[in-house]
């Protein structure tokens, strides 16, 4: 099961061909706990969890690759090994989702505060995709992506797909 619930036979890898299988002792995301924080019950027990952090892993859900102009569609956030939540602020009708002005107003605090470290992949990305909604990220302290450019600049690709096989033996599915 996923965390949007069964998992199809069919999936499709995110780049939308079928879903590659996972090579033997290729580690993958089935054993892994996300929380989908989609209440406001929820999200307020996250805010007073995530206020504890001194420093957290960071990523944006768009419609767009454009920072500027895109929607936003949630938020993901990591603390601790093996664990993950989303946040979605835009979702099918039907679906449950906290309302985005309230999801930035109760993150604003946190993300702007430079005393509690930031990481993420193209972390530039989500900036300024923050920096759109109002939201200046502060406390950056790492992008995995500038990393890994500067353990290896001969490398042809730096997505994070690649790079967490290549480098943790790790398959997104």
């Amino acid at each position: 099961e996923t965390l949007f619930g069964p998992e199809p036979d069919d999936a499709a890898s995110d780049n939308g061909d079928a879903a590659r299988p996972v090579p033997p002792g290729v580690e993958t995301s089935a054993d892994l706990h996300f929380t989908l924080i989609n209440t406001d019950e929820l999200f307020a027990a996250f805010l007073e969890d995530l206020r504890k952090q001194p420093r957290f892993a960071f990523d944006t859900e768009t419609d767009s690759l454009s920072p500027i102009s895109a929607s936003l569609v949630g938020i993901s956030i990591s603390w601790q090994p093996g664990t993950g939540y989303y946040i979605p602020v835009l979702c099918p009708q039907g679906s449950m989702a906290i309302q985005c002005d309230r999801a930035l107003a109760g993150l604003k605090p946190i993300l702007e505060d430079p005393t509690i470290k930031k990481v993420g992949h193209n972390i530039k990305f989500d900036m300024l995709v923050m920096r759109a909604a109002g939201i200046e990220l502060r406390g950056i302290e790492m992008d995995s992506m500038v990393a890994s450019f500067l353990v290896d600049a001969s490398r042809m690709q730096y997505g994070i797909d690649s790079l967490a096989l290549s480098l943790l033996n790790f398959q997104k599915v």
